[in-house]
């Protein structure tokens, strides 16, 4: 700017620049550089926030998964507690439908053997 001013031809009815002028224009530059600067910094925050919600997200989805896959092994647990204690019924009805129709000779010798 300082140039182009200096380029001024000397008998110009355009009014010669003054130091105050320069100033101002210095202070202008200034402060539109600092608004650039500003608004680059604005830009990476609204990138940073991006990247945030999007891992924030990403999260939740994960947390929700592994919720469903909690609900789904409790439930598995469930079944197979209620299928084991059947079996268990099952086994000790076994053993006295055994008991009643061995012999106690026999039974004592299966006991060995067991």
């Amino acid at each position: 700017m300082e140039e182009k001013l200096k380029r001024i031809p000397s008998g110009s009815d355009v009014a010669a620049p003054s130091a105050q002028m320069f100033e101002v224009v210095e202070m202008l530059v200034s402060g539109i550089r600092g608004m650039a600067r500003q608004r680059d910094l604005f830009s990476d925050l609204l990138r940073t926030v991006d990247y945030t919600k999007a891992f924030v997200s990403q999260r939740k989805n994960d947390e929700e998964k592994l919720r469903l896959r909690l609900e789904q092994a409790e439930a598995s647990l469930s079944a197979a507690r209620e299928d084991n204690e059947a079996l268990r019924e099952e086994l000790v009805e076994a053993k006295s439908r055994r008991n009643l129709w061995t012999p106690g000779c026999l039974r004592r010798r299966m006991r060995w053997l067991i």
